[in-house]
């Protein structure tokens, strides 16, 4: 019953002439992807919508990053308006420095970002700050209250580079959200995919399938908490099993299965930034 339920919220979005074309429409190029490479973070976040303060710590390995963004090259010939590194907190993968290189010989014109919360920004000696400028890495960051950031800039001009504060809607000064979620799985696709700001422009690669949305944050705070939650084939693509880059457009412009685990009309911010107690209350409204 709750798969026919799902699917015949699909089918109705699908069947509707106009929809389609006014929520989104695909553009001729990838705008954006986000590479994770790192599931885990530094800081203790209330309510992190990747669902960081309870993942279990793990990396995504430089073969599979490799073999990934080889094949992305193949399918876009190499244009992809933005990349962004993130995670998790991506300066805590080992192999960063070899990200930046692999990325850049392969996608030698697009903007590459590495998207941090700069708390390690000022432990990063001379040859992280050397590849940042040799790459042409742009760092993106929001202002966390734990970090110096006039620490960070000024240690960024004298590598002649500098922090790119705040993107995407994200507030300058970092505020808690809850961005809460549904678990029961009865929450409603196509008002979620229509009024979710992450559904097309947050798509994330991951060892050689791209999804969009919250679904790893979702999935990350499921496991954590013993709950139930199905991700099914129609909810991520499989970069190796697809001839086109047209094939990603068409993915992202249509509502996916798991957004039933939103509950987009109750996301709000706390105005302020708060820490983490691991409590299912921070994701869910109780």
């Amino acid at each position: 019953p709750e798969k026919s339920r799902v699917s015949r919220q699909l089918v109705l979005f699908s069947s509707s002439p106009i929809l389609p074309y006014i929520i989104f429409v695909p553009s001729a190029h990838l705008v954006q992807l986000n590479l994770i490479i790192v599931n885990h973070c530094n800081l203790n976040c209330w309510g992190c919508n990747a669902g960081c303060p309870v993942a279990e710590e793990s990396y995504t390995s430089i073969t599979n990053i490799t073999k990934d963004l080889e094949r992305m090259r193949e399918l876009t010939n190499g244009w992809i308006e933005s990349l962004d590194i993130s995670g998790g907190e991506p300066t805590l993968h080992p192999e960063l420095l070899k990200v930046f290189e692999i990325m850049r010989n392969l996608f030698p014109v697009s903007r590459i970002n590495l998207r941090t919360n700069g708390v390690s920004l000022l432990s990063q000696g001379d040859e992280f700050w050397n590849s940042v400028k040799k790459h042409r890495i742009d760092i993106l960051a929001t202002k966390y209250p734990t970090v110096d950031w006039a620490a960070v800039d000024a240690t960024a001009a004298e590598h002649g580079t500098k922090i790119i504060y705040g993107s995407m809607g994200d507030e300058l000064n970092k505020t808690s959200w809850r961005l809460t979620r549904d678990f029961s799985g009865s929450g409603n696709i196509l008002n979620n995919f229509i009024n979710c700001p992450t559904s097309i422009y947050n798509m994330d690669l991951k060892e050689g399938k791209i999804y969009c949305g919250d679904i790893h944050g979702t999935m990350t705070v499921a496991k954590h908490f013993g709950i139930d939650v199905e991700l099914c084939e129609d909810d991520r693509l499989d970069i190796y099993k697809i001839s086109s880059v047209q094939e990603i457009y068409d993915f992202v412009a249509r509502p996916y299965p798991h957004c039933r685990y939103c509950a987009i009309d109750k996301r709000k911010s706390t105005g302020k930034y708060m820490l983490s107690n691991r409590e299912l209350g921070e994701w869910v409204e109780e």
